[in-house]
């Protein structure tokens, strides 16, 4: 379109240059219908020009400024300043036109009707009168408009024209005429007739045949237009106006206000608009078609970039809630300095539609002026948190932001409010708030927000550290800065099937940085398998240990400080260490190599004498199939370097039968790359794949895997961490869990349902409103299942699909006929429900819920068996009443009164169980609640059958939905 435009002000620049020209050189009196074309043409131009420019600067501000910005308005402020002149004239002729001649021609016209009624002869009078007019008046009319507007007794001399009136003319009509046209009728004494007398300006002989210095009416206007002290030579109070009007023009355009004013005025707006300080009004942003940013944060630039990502028709899986034309950047950083950084990942196109705000996000005035209410969606990423020590108040200083987001948004207007009501229309507004430490997000998986903010806002914390290690471990791929793919292997390859009972996942952390941490996090949330499962399956408890040991997933820490780390780990997660198999050893030590002995140090809180959680399984076996380990010590020193090459020792049975993974978490860039590179060549030989953290940039690692020596040491490595890398979950990842907590209703009938499509808006209605009742740990909860679906369908299929590993491959395998079915028919399984269950014991303890103390553990065996006691009568007497009804003497047997018995026999039975269940949800809903927040189902899976034996259920009619959630999100 800027193309376009060009090419326009270039057309525009030479049809001037031709006019000028012909206005130079060109005779008005030979060449009069070309040059009035180039005045209609160049006027018409210039009106359209003038209008353009006031359009910008009022109702399109935004692109205005961006235009005064990068200085792209000089062609078009030369352009219109030559046309404004031409543009006048324009209109001077089409007013005076219209005012002047069309006027006195309507008059002479009545004058002609008005002699209908007149002889032949009177007619020809009025004919020859008209033509007079006609004659005097019309082929001097151009003269007699620049005359209006230059008047000079020097340029014009005095004359009195006369007209002889003959014997037969009507005196009455030559009277009427003289009236409308401004001649006077006198009697001449001499010749003794009526005479008509006109006053004319006429110019010299002198100046009639010089042509050139006759005045044209552009340069009449022209005259008044470069100089505005000449209105007094103007002949009439019109032409004066005129002449005033002109000047005026001129004196905005060329003269001391045009350079003073204008200019003074675009330079101080340039200086506010770099500086941030320009505020934008609501009619200045399109409605629904901008979001807000709050905070330059080092994520900033990929936010902006799937916030500007054009939503496809009908497509379910957007990154963006809406058709964004604008983002309002609000920062308190430097601005210039944002719109540098921002510049070197985003193109020009996608950093024209970034506005930049200077404010602070804890301003409730500046909250206002972002006009929250009318954007589509809203991210609170707080300030950078790498540069100069980072804000150390980031995530407090978010959540301060959010209240006052609420706030503003609560604020609204009482009709807006009661608009919403009457139409049963929600006016939440997406937000999604970042929190940069792990502690801080971990506490909104268990926690909720207060209702000022669920009722005003949809509130998506999200941590991107988090989003990293999903973006590798449960989608298994993500981009560069240059928009390639980087694929990673998942932590059990292409899968470990259930009756494997020799191969584990070694995961292996060097650094407990944020981001190391998170990495840990996700593979507890992820690392469940299922040989783990059929180990527990196992009738023997002998066996079922050994399988069980030998299955178990292990990750580990190693870190420089993991002794401080570690006891701030196990603090956090003390409900998981009270399960949990852990050690903790100092590689340091070189005079201890104890350690390298596969038991030694190890901790099994099951098996501790006074362990109060051996109720929750048979014979007090650990029922966790994950185990942690800290190693204290810096990569690079022998003990470190020793414990590597014992993990992939191929002589070890337990290192031999590892999937081994190892992530570099270190800060520092160099850091990481030197601790890739240099680790023991054991371990280059044994892992599938060596992650290495890269904050700012992915180039060097790529460039050591791209080299065409294809060094062995080299191919396993993989960058991930990239702040400006493509790793922000796509709505895919929404669409998932949103179908898991519609899981009843989709896994009825084997995983299918019939109607639902996820393209109807009332489907969408019907799971969103579904959706917004959940507390935030329960929507973590659905999430974190949506998230395990790959792992699972590798599980089942890795012998039928040897290439369904990776979250890409199993999408375009969704796309296929018989894969599907296929999998639906290897889901209902006992292993998988168990993997689940293990599953979500992880995460409930992460969440910060505490098993079952043997004490309550018995109350809800108890409650439990009165449920199903009770429930189990209902049903018998149900399974009674059918039969009766089939019964061919029903009728005879059972009168009214018998019936009336049987019903009331039934509703008493129905109100028995119900308040069984009560009893049952109650005293669930008080433990959950209460400060230890005991959760009873935390335990292994058999024993939920003591417990609450409706439970396994769940996990079955979620595994039966993950076909139908499969089809909805990627088959459409």
């Amino acid at each position: 379109m800027r193309k376009i435009y060009k090419i326009f002000d270039w057309i525009v620049s030479l049809l001037l240059f031709l006019g000028l020209l012909f206005s130079f050189t060109l005779s008005e009196h030979k060449y009069s219908i070309l040059i009035n074309w180039v005045y209609v043409v160049l006027g018409l131009i210039g009106i359209i020009y003038t209008c353009y420019a006031l359009y910008r600067f009022i109702l399109c501000k935004i692109e205005f400024d961006l235009m005064l910005v990068k200085g792209n308005f000089i062609h078009k402020v030369i352009n219109l300043t030559l046309l404004i002149p031409f543009a006048l004239t324009f209109l001077f002729i089409s007013v005076e036109t219209n005012n002047v001649v069309y006027d006195k021609y309507s008059q002479i016209n009545i004058a002609i009707k008005a002699t209908d009624s007149l002889n032949a002869d009177k007619k020809i009078e009025v004919k020859e009168l008209r033509d007079i007019w006609d004659n005097t008046d019309k082929n001097t009319f151009q003269s007699q408009l620049a005359k209006k507007l230059v008047f000079s007794e020097n340029l014009y001399a005095r004359m009195i024209d006369t007209i002889v009136v003959t014997d037969t003319a009507d005196i009455n009509l030559t009277k009427t005429f003289a009236e409308m046209t401004g001649w006077e009728m006198e009697w001449d004494t001499v010749k003794n007739k009526y005479i008509l007398l006109r006053e004319m300006d006429v110019m010299p002989q002198n100046i009639i045949d010089n042509k050139n210095e006759e005045p044209s009416l552009f340069w009449s206007v022209y005259y008044h237009y470069i100089d505005p002290g000449n209105q007094h030579i103007a002949s009439t109070e019109r032409g004066r106006k005129w002449g005033a009007s002109i000047a005026i023009m001129g004196y905005i355009f060329l003269n001391g206000l045009f350079v003073a004013v204008l200019i003074g005025w675009f330079d101080r707006r340039r200086d506010e608009w770099t500086k941030g300080e320009v505020r934008y009004k609501l009619r200045n942003l399109p409605k629904n078609r901008f979001t807000v940013v709050i905070g330059a944060n080092e994520v900033a630039p990929s936010v902006i970039k799937n916030l500007l990502t054009k939503k496809k028709r009908n497509d379910i899986n957007f990154k963006c809630e809406g058709k964004n034309k604008y983002i309002i950047l609000q920062t308190s950083r430097d601005t210039q300095t944002v719109r540098e950084e921002l510049a070197v990942y985003l193109d020009d196109k996608e950093l024209q539609k970034v506005i930049v705000y200077k404010a602070l996000r804890n301003s409730k005035s500046e909250i206002e002026k972002l006009y929250l209410r009318h954007c589509t969606e809203i991210y609170v990423l707080g300030e950078s948190t790498l540069l100069d020590g980072g804000e150390t108040y980031h995530d407090a200083m978010n959540m301060k932001c959010v209240n006052l987001i609420a706030d503003d948004l609560t604020s609204g207007t009482i009709f807006g409010r009661l608009t919403s009501i009457i139409c049963n229309r929600s006016n939440r507004k997406l937000c999604k708030v970042m929190l940069e430490y792990q502690t801080t997000y971990s506490i909104f998986q268990f926690s909720d927000v207060p209702e000022n903010i669920k009722h005003n806002l949809v509130f998506v914390p999200f941590n991107r550290y988090e989003s990293w290690a999903r973006k590798v471990m449960v989608e298994s791929c993500s981009k560069d800065s240059r928009g390639n793919d980087i694929n990673y292997t998942p932590l059990d390859g292409k899968g470990i099937s259930a009756n494997d009972f020799e191969t584990h996942v070694h995961f292996v952390i060097v650094g407990m940085s944020k981001m190391g941490v998170a990495m840990g996090i996700q593979s507890l949330l992820e690392a469940h398998y299922l040989n783990f499962a059929a180990a527990e399956n196992e009738e023997d408890a002998k066996k079922r240990e050994l399988k069980k040991n030998k299955t178990r997933t292990r990750i580990t820490f190693i870190d420089t400080n993991a002794d401080k780390e570690m006891n701030f780990f196990k603090g956090r997660y003390m409900n998981l260490f009270s399960l949990a198999r852990h050690r903790y050893f100092d590689a340091n030590d070189t005079e201890k190599k104890s350690y390298l002995e596969p038991e030694y140090g190890w901790i099994d809180p099951m098996l501790d004498d006074n362990c109060k959680w051996k109720h929750l399984s048979r014979e007090g076996q650990n029922f966790i199939d994950v185990e942690i380990e800290f190693v204290r010590g810096e990569l690079e020193s022998e003990g470190v370097r020793q414990y590597l090459r014992n993990i992939s020792d191929k002589n070890n049975d337990f290192a031999r039968n590892s999937k081994l993974t190892v992530a570099i978490c270190l800060t520092q860039t160099h850091q990481a790359v030197a601790a890739s590179l240099y680790m023991p060549i054991e371990i280059y030989e044994k892992t599938q794949e060596i992650w290495v953290y890269q904050c700012e940039s992915s180039d060097i690692i790529l460039n050591l895997t791209k080299t065409k020596t294809n060094d062995k040491r080299y191919e396993k490595l993989r960058p991930f961490g990239m702040l400006y890398g493509e790793y922000m979950s796509d709505r895919a990842q929404y669409l998932r869990a949103l179908l898991v907590n519609e899981a009843y209703n989709i896994g009825a009938n084997d995983g299918k349902h019939g109607n639902i499509s996820m393209n109807k808006k009332k489907t969408y209605k019907h799971l969103r409103e579904s959706w917004k009742g959940l507390s935030l740990d329960k929507k973590f909860s659905n999430r974190y299942f949506a998230d395990s679906i790959y792992l699972k369908v590798r599980s089942v299929l890795m012998q039928d699909y040897a290439n369904a590993h990776t979250y890409r491959n199993i999408i375009e395998l969704v796309k296929t006929d018989d894969f599907l079915p296929k999998l639906e028919s290897l889901l209902d399984n006992d292993n998988l429900a168990i993997s689940e269950h293990n599953r979500w014991d992880m995460q409930q303890l992460l969440f910060g819920y505490s098993p079952c103390d043997y004490d309550n553990d018995m109350i809800f065996k108890s409650l439990n068996s009165d449920k199903n006691e009770s429930e189990l009568k209902i049903r018998e007497y149900e399974d009674k009443l059918s039969l009766d009804r089939y019964n061919k003497k029903w009728k005879y047997l059972n009168n009214i009164e018998q019936s009336n018995l049987r019903n009331d026999e039934y509703a008493k039975l129905e109100k028995e169980y119900k308040q069984q269940k009560e009893l049952y949800k109650d005293k669930k809903d008080e433990c959950k609640n209460d400060c230890l927040r005991i959760h009873p189902n935390i335990c292994e899976y058999h024993h939920l059958d003591e417990i609450d034996s409706g439970a396994k259920d769940y996990d079955i009619t979620l595994n039966k939905a993950i076909p139908r959630i499969l089809e909805l999100v990627y088959g459409q």
